[in-house]
This record gives C-alpha cells, sequence and structure tokens, in this order.
C-alpha cells in the first residue's frame, strides 16, 4: 500500500518535532544499530529507500560514499531533504518503491529505514532490490519487530493496575498480511506483518545472502536521557537484517 501520511500537515508536523528533537527511538535505537552493520562507505554507489529529510544521505556523503539516490514518496520530506541536506553528489527522486525504475547491477549498497513494513508485495520489491545491486552489493533495512507487528491491532504493552508495563501480548504471529497501528497521535497508519521466516526466506530466494540479524537495544547514552527504554531488552521494537547479493559463476 502507497501510504504517504507525511503529506499530511498534521502528522509531518508532529512527526518531525519528535524526529528532529534528537531523542526519537530512531536516534537512540533503529540509526546507530543500522549504521554498525554498514560495510565501508568510502566510493560506495549508495541508494536510499525512503530517504525522509536526507538525513542518511548525508551520513553516507560524509563517510565518503561516491553518490547517494534518496527516494521518498513524500513531497514535504523531499522538500525538506533539498532545504537541509542538498550536498554534491546527492540525487532526489519523488516515488515509491514499487514504481520507480532502477538501474540493474549498479549499486553497491541499497539501505532503507523502516519501510518495508508498509510495502504491500515484499517479494517483488525485493527482487527490485536484488537486481538492482551490483554483484556482491548489500541491502541492509530496518523494520518493526515481526513481534510488534504480529496482533491484528497493535496496542502495546499490557500494564497492571499501576500502569507498570506487565506483558507484550503476542498473537496471530504467522498469519502475515495487513495491520493498523498509531503512530503519531490519532494518526493510524496502515503497514504489513511478516513472520521472520517469511521476511528471511524472501531475501534468501531472491538471491540475498545474509550476513547478521540485529535486535538492537537502547544505547548506553540514550538510557542515560531516557531510563524507560531498558524495556527494549525485554522486547526489542527494531529488527535490521543485513544480506549481500550472491554472486553465481556459469560453469
Amino acid at each position: 500500500m502507497k501510504q504517504n501520511l507525511f503529506d499530511n500537515p498534521d502528522f509531518f508536523r508532529d512527526f518531525q518535532h519528535n524526529r528532529l528533537s534528537g531523542e526519537s527511538e530512531n536516534d537512540l535505537i533503529e540509526q546507530p544499530a543500522l549504521r554498525s552493520c554498514l560495510p565501508p562507505l568510502k566510493g560506495l554507489k549508495v541508494l536510499d529507500l525512503g530517504c525522509g529529510g536526507g538525513q542518511f544521505a548525508r551520513y553516507c556523503m560524509d563517510q565518503g560514499a561516491l553518490a547517494v539516490t534518496g527516494v521518498d514518496l513524500s513531497k514535504n520530506m523531499l522538500e525538506y531533504a533539498h532545504t537541509h541536506n542538498d550536498l554534491a553528489g546527492i540525487t532526489y527522486i519523488h516515488g515509491a518503491l514499487e514504481d520507480i525504475e532502477l538501474p540493474t547491477n549498479y549499486y553497491d549498497l541499497i539501505v532503507s529505514s523502516l519501510v518495508m513494513d508498509y510495502v504491500r508485495d515484499y517479494e517483488s520489491v525485493v527482487k527490485k532490490i536484488t537486481q538492482a545491486l551490483s554483484d556482491r552489493g548489500y541491502f541492509v533495512y530496518s523494520t518493526l519487530h515481526p513481534h510488534i507487528t504480529a496482533r491484528k491491532l497493535v496496542e502495546g504493552w499490557v500494564r497492571d493496575e499501576k500502569g507498570n508495563k506487565h506483558y507484550w501480548p503476542l498473537d496471530n504471529y504467522l498469519e502475515d498480511g495487513r495491520r493498523e497501528m498509531y503512530l503519531v497521535k490519532d494518526q493510524k497508519a496502515t503497514f504489513y506483518h511478516r513472520s521472520m521466516s517469511t521476511a528471511v526466506n524472501t531475501l534468501i530466494k531472491a538471491g540475498l545472502m545474509l550476513h547478521e540479524i540485529i535486535e538492537p537495544t537502547c544505547t548506553p547514552e540514550g538510557l542515560l536521557r531516557q531510563p524507560h527504554q531498558i524495556s527494549e531488552i525485554r522486547r526489542p521494537t527494531f529488527l535490521i537484517l543485513k544480506t549481500q547479493k550472491v554472486y553465481l559463476t556459469k560453469e
């Protein structure tokens, strides 16, 4: 489903307020873990699927990437990217993952941060990504952990009478498909749950070799600022998969 919540003015305002605070779960948990498993970026051609405001594209260029192409469906996000993260070597493209045309065997690294949850046809998009990778190129992406997305309506922790987190409920885990979740205030998003086996096996069947699975917790510095994030040890919010295109020689 090609959702574009970020061009809703209220959602965009609330999301940006949280994201630019430096205190979001992206800053304290997801991005540090994602960046920690990337290959050296110097000289690489990078594709950032769901580039948002261009912060990651800038990071890649700062690390010596040759060129970065950022793709996003939100005009608001791309306007922010052009205003704040428009460096030589970065190209921004407006479009959906499902629709964009990608060159074959071109990118050394394709990265997607918390976007694949919103892709309905995961298998088709993974095949497109694999074809766009150069030989032995990497595809690294983060997603909500499948035990977060499993329930038909994601409602969060079950709490005791004092409001303390009691446990995280799990249900419908092996039933892949559409789910709904409130993201910012009263804004509901539609996304797609996939079990770990579906997510990983689809990558393998497309010709990608699994290198690493990360279930990140909050950074030590983040815990000093937000002690409540210690609950990530009980159940992580994010999952990060690092894969590499398998190069098969013909006999």
